[in-house]
């Protein structure tokens, strides 16, 4: 339980009132009714909730942040971590400069990657803001890389119904396309193809496993000279209802890429980190992808950050490409105070 502390009413529905009068919310309308809680404590796995008629309300967090905070709130480690970093210096540009927690980050996450002594390896970080944005980041490189190998057509997306991938343009067109948000943004989102929902784990059967085998792979054929990329949530579909469908299928889709040229891109921002009972949800079907996104418990719920992973092949054909670099750079990329907080985490 959190220490016992009387609750500031006058300043919690002030507050309420000063957030519907200028605030907008996720999935939410600006409203002036939208129900809120203020939040006056964190501690553990444990939040201390104020509402607008000043009534205080203590809960478990067992949504963590929307998968974040993997250890709980103010955690002493990440704490020190944090205050340290800031002693020395919050933020720098990542253009052309370099800093310890980034460079220490990037090799524990190549030293975590799964790796399997047949494929390379995943050797390369590249650093982004959110989850979102890694997505983005990995299609943009999954293209670039065709593009470098002299396949320029190569520009559209092999994605799972199910999925959820970010709510960015990008991440959006590889989401679902029926309970995704595909429908209020036609002309926006470019036009991915999507096989179908891979069978839930507790009903599949050798026959529905080889019946969806079969479907992903004649869509592969069918469009092959314009996929660049498969893009799938590897075991778990989060967002898409918890869908749990069997560790085979995510193999698959490694055989289906390697057979059509295609880049594997798991997305782990919200399986990675032990979600899955595994470090990644990869290991389970002892799949290693050529690009490998990761985010939400990065930092332990801290701050925003998050990492894409790929192998040496594609960045070294990229950067030898017509190009000569991916075409990604945030304002806050490797933000010293995130990796330093990632680093502890």
């Amino acid at each position: 339980m959190l220490p016992a502390r009387e609750p500031d009413i006058v300043s919690a529905a002030n507050l309420i009132d000063r957030d519907r009068a200028c605030l907008w919310h996720p999935y939410a309308p600006a409203s002036p009714t939208l129900p809120l809680w203020a939040v006056e404590d964190a501690s553990g796995v444990r939040l201390r909730l104020t509402d607008d008629g000043g009534a205080r309300h203590e809960v478990v967090d067992a949504m963590s942040s929307w998968w974040s905070a993997i250890h709980g709130y103010r955690h002493p480690v990440l704490d020190e971590a944090a205050g340290r970093q800031l002693s020395r210096f919050s933020h720098v540009m990542f253009g052309g400069l370099t800093h310890e927690p980034a460079v220490v980050l990037a090799e524990r996450l190549v030293a975590m990657a799964p790796a399997d002594p047949s494929r390379a390896s995943l050797a390369r970080v590249f650093l982004a803001d959110s989850g979102s944005v890694s997505v983005e980041v990995a299609l943009k490189l999954a293209v670039q890389y065709q593009s470098a190998r002299g396949r320029p057509r190569r520009q559209r997306i092999l994605s799972i119904r199910g999925g959820y991938h970010g709510d960015t343009a990008g991440a959006m067109s590889v989401c679902d396309p029926v309970d995704g948000m595909h429908s209020a943004f036609a002309g926006l989102l470019p036009r991915q193809v999507f096989a179908p929902r891979p069978p839930a784990a507790a009903t599949a059967t050798a026959e529905s496993i080889e019946t969806w085998r079969d479907a992903v792979e004649d869509l592969a054929r069918l469009h092959s000279d314009e996929l660049a990329a498969i893009i799938v949530e590897p075991v778990v579909q989060g967002a898409g209802g918890m869908f749990v469908y069997p560790p085979e299928c995510v193999r698959i889709l490694r055989e289906v890429a390697d057979r059509h040229g295609l880049v594997l891109i798991l997305d782990e921002i919200a399986t990675g980190f032990g979600r899955t009972g595994e470090l990644f949800a990869a290991w389970h079907a002892g799949v290693v992808p050529d690009i490998l996104c990761v985010g939400k418990a990065l930092t332990g719920g801290y701050l925003t950050l998050a990492a894409v992973l790929c192998s040496d092949e594609i960045a070294r054909t990229v950067s030898a490409g017509g190009v000569g670099a991916l075409l990604h750079g945030p304002t806050f990329m490797a933000n010293p105070l995130a990796c330093a907080v990632a680093k502890a985490s």
